[in-house]
């Protein structure tokens, strides 16, 4: 379990990575904000030219923040 402040998440099991995306994606404003927005993935890369691309991007506008989300599995 997460606890964080008065919120608490509780463990439950996934069979995929894709189907915790899909809960993390749609459940964004609880853990971004309600002044969230969500960007699909889309891929970045560094100055040297290494790449990546994440499951999404966050933008919190009331609080001038942007976040890169990963969903991943715990093994």
């Amino acid at each position: 379990m997460l606890l964080i402040r008065d919120q608490h998440f509780a463990s439950a099991p996934f069979e995929s990575e894709d189907e915790l995306e899909k809960v993390v994606l749609r459940n964004a404003s609880y853990f971004f904000g309600d002044g969230a927005i969500l960007l699909p993935k889309l891929l970045i890369r560094t100055t040297e030219g290494y790449g990546t691309i994440p499951d999404a991007y966050a933008i919190d506008l009331v609080n001038r923040r942007w976040f890169i989300v990963e969903v991943e599995l715990a093994c």
